[in-house]
């Protein structure tokens, strides 16, 4: 029998950084660096023959027989994240919540939280709270406090997130009840925002989690603050410590991190790009958006057979579904389908196919060829680069991948 024959991965994606050459896996999300006669080999198809220096590239994945490399990447396309045998719940006060009384509130997401334990058993309440500022604050303070003891006495574990729509809301968390809290950012000054940066960093120092949305009309608002921003890339505490996320998001829109890959007006997509990699350049760590960096923080598809929770006792498994009287859209089955349709034709050819894969479950599948299968090629690639570029991929060593 001849032996089986070694050429690049069908999910390899090639960059040239400079005269560097540098492949990323999108399955196994390794990279390393090559030289230019096998970056030509891996961009032609052609086999490639055995050498050291391929036998590493196997262990990454960059390098594999036909067989073995439609096995591995076809397995880890179709094994979902959120397919796991977990209920996990998402506990979220909604707007209309917070015209009650604390108390109210309090007892309605208790037994809610009791009546779900009764019918099936619960590892974790996401109890996300929106708005941060003045007595808001205390309202939700006191209501996490409350939730936290039930759940500690029925021995469920609760994560406690804070929205607050304005940096200078993280004034009023100096409690710092909540393990996790999300701000909005709208630059105006050193002067009018370093009190509220002092604010994050206490935050910080205490261990909390922090996601911080830099929010903008467009590009262009971005270069008034450049001196601003540079200065704060130098913070080690805000840029370089595990405990923070930062991002850039347009102005007027939801409050969510957005992945390159989820957005599909064109125009937009060019301003978030643009702000996104001139917040890289400053050293600002933007953090990845494309999957298998998972969905958009605020699906409940980030964790497996996650619920949103309604206070009110409802259940709904959209984050878009939470105000709406009745939905019957569910995020599961139409990402199922979708995995489903894509497998059965090209795409299963596409080195970016498990970041499609990964848009928000409400976005069709792109037609193989069309401008927005291009549009998604494009984008997913041009976030590769950044994250190579800013250093948040770092392409292994082949002397360090032979140890391994």
């Amino acid at each position: 029998m001849e032996p089986a024959v070694l050429e690049g991965s069908r999910w390899n994606n090639l960059f040239d950084l400079g005269g560097r050459w540098i492949v990323v896996n999108s399955i196994t999300m390794r990279a390393a660096e090559v030289d230019g006669e096998l970056a030509g080999l891996l961009a032609s198809g052609m086999a490639i023959p055995s050498s050291p220096a391929v036998e590493r590239l196997c262990r990454l994945g960059i390098i594999a027989t036909a067989r073995d490399d439609e096995r591995r990447g076809l397995d880890a396309v179709g094994r979902r994240a959120w397919a796991g045998p977990v209920l996990d719940l998402f506990a979220i006060a909604p707007v209309t919540a917070h015209g009650q009384s604390p108390t109210r509130e309090i007892a309605q997401i208790i037994e809610t939280i009791a009546r779900a334990q009764e019918a099936r058993a619960i590892r974790v309440v996401k109890l996300r709270m929106s708005g941060a500022s003045g007595v808001l604050a205390e309202h939700n303070t006191e209501v996490v406090r409350a939730v936290a003891a039930v759940c500690g006495e029925l021995g469920i574990e609760l994560v406690s997130l804070f929205m607050a729509d304005a940096l200078h809301d993280a004034l009023a968390c100096g409690e710092a009840i909540a393990d996790a809290y999300f701000f909005r950012w709208r630059p105006v000054s050193a002067e009018r925002d370093g009190e509220a940066i002092e604010a994050i960093r206490d935050l910080l120092r205490q261990g909390k989690m922090i996601a911080i949305q830099i929010a903008i009309p467009d590009h262009e608002a971005l270069l008034v603050h450049l001196r601003w921003l540079r200065e704060l890339a130098t913070d080690d505490l805000l840029m370089r410590s595990a405990n923070i996320a930062w991002d850039v998001g347009l102005d007027g829109e939801a409050p969510f991190f957005a992945a390159s890959v989820c957005q599909r007006d064109g125009d937009r997509v060019r301003e978030l790009a643009a702000a996104r990699h001139l917040l890289t350049q400053l050293g600002i760590p933007i953090r990845p958006a494309v999957a298998p960096f998972q969905f958009h923080p605020g699906c409940p598809l980030l964790v497996p057979q996650a619920h949103i929770l309604l206070p009110g006792g409802r259940r709904v498994l959209c984050t878009d579904d939470v105000a709406a009287p009745d939905s019957q859209f569910n995020p599961r089955a139409a990402s199922r389908a979708r995995a489903v349709e894509q497998l059965e034709r090209r795409c299963t050819r596409c080195s970016v196919l498990p970041f499609c894969l990964s848009r928000c479950p409400r976005l069709p599948a792109p037609v193989p060829g069309s401008p927005e299968c291009e549009h998604v090629k494009r984008g997913a690639r041009a976030e590769l680069r950044r994250l190579l570029e800013s250093g948040q991929i770092r392409p292994d060593h082949l002397e360090e991948a032979s140890r391994s």
